[in-house]
């Protein structure tokens, strides 16, 4: 919740300033060598506050004072623009050597470098100090494609579209798969550009705006029972169920909605995981901001699990058709 992201910093800063005025540091909060060096007090500001993907189709709440946070570098400017807040077609790969299994994904605001792994951002624009927009794909790279296609209405952005195509053709993913694991990957032209890059530019889509893509009709079964529901977030592949909580489950998932996967989960168990009930492990946030509690959120996830589904089942589809084209 926003309100409690404000509570949080606005504790933190009040921390933060006793502890520079005493000059020592309090350890009831966390501290970088960054923080340790800023001498002087920090001021709450609401217009630091924004939202961005924690981890695939989960939204949090985020601080973006720089102050207060190390990982913002000038990188994350230069893709989202001064106050990060403009919107960035940008594939997500994970970071290198591969630990998990290659996967993808297309957001459009920023994410948590631990999005899928150590994530590694490839957006298609970047912008300068002054907030002007530049194109990130090389004039070479737009040159390579239209002398190789023989084609001069080839844009940077079907560039963009074709090589997101191009990394979710499980050809693609089955034959370079040693390569994926240690180096990042590289992209052959394949006969047909334009099927390749109009596929990619769907699946663009699908990922990026994945909350206006329209639910699944999931079926929905409610258990009476006298005690308040208590949490489950179970899936069940073999039966097409999860199980939301003790009082309701979601029926007749199809089985196309499991087989797609980013990384080590499915889409699907990514909104499951990520929404359970679990005691902070920061002592300090355990005992002052322990307040989730599922069942605020529980017709918000069922919604996003029909969502999930749907963009499961296309993404599936998609590639599929993917599949069909000549290499």
């Amino acid at each position: 919740k926003r309100t409690t992201l404000v509570e949080k910093v606005q504790f933190f800063i009040r921390i933060f300033n006793q502890s520079v005025a005493a000059g020592e540091p309090d350890y009831s909060i966390k501290w970088s060598s960054t923080l340790q060096n800023i001498n002087r007090p920090l001021y709450f500001d609401s217009q630091f506050i924004m939202q961005i993907l924690w981890r695939p189709f989960v939204r949090k709440y985020f601080y973006a004072d720089k102050s207060c946070n190390d990982r913002l570098t000038k990188l994350h400017y230069q893709i989202y623009g001064h106050q990060l807040k403009a919107n960035n077609n940008t594939m997500i790969l994970p970071g290198l050597p591969l630990g998990i299994p290659f996967s993808l994904w297309a957001v459009s605001i920023p994410t948590d470098y631990h999005f899928l792994g150590y994530s590694s951002l490839f957006p298609l624009w970047i912008y300068a100090d002054d907030g002007t927009q530049h194109d990130n794909i090389t004039d070479w790279s737009l040159n390579y494609f239209q002398q190789r296609y023989h084609d001069t209405t080839i844009t940077k952005w079907a560039i963009f579209d074709y090589v997101y195509a191009v990394l979710h053709d499980s050809r693609y993913r089955q034959q370079f798969a040693l390569n994926l694991k240690s180096e990042f990957p590289r992209i052959p032209t394949h006969p047909d550009f334009w099927a390749w890059s109009r596929i990619g530019g769907e699946l663009v889509q699908l990922h990026a705006e994945f909350e206006t893509v329209p639910p699944w009709p999931l079926k929905r079964v409610e258990q009476e029972i006298k005690m308040p529901p208590k949490c489950r977030l179970k899936a069940n592949k073999t039966d097409g169920t999860i199980e939301i909580d003790s009082a309701t489950t979601l029926m007749e998932i199809p089985a196309s909605a499991w087989e797609y996967q980013l990384g080590t989960r499915t889409a699907l168990e990514w909104v499951l995981d990520q929404y359970k009930e679990r005691p902070p492990k920061d002592p300090t946030i355990r005992a002052q901001f322990n307040t989730y509690q599922f069942a605020d959120y529980k017709e918000q996830v069922i919604e996003l699990l029909a969502r999930v589904c749907r963009v499961s089942v296309a993404t599936v589809n998609k590639m599929q058709q993917l599949a069909q084209l000549r290499w």
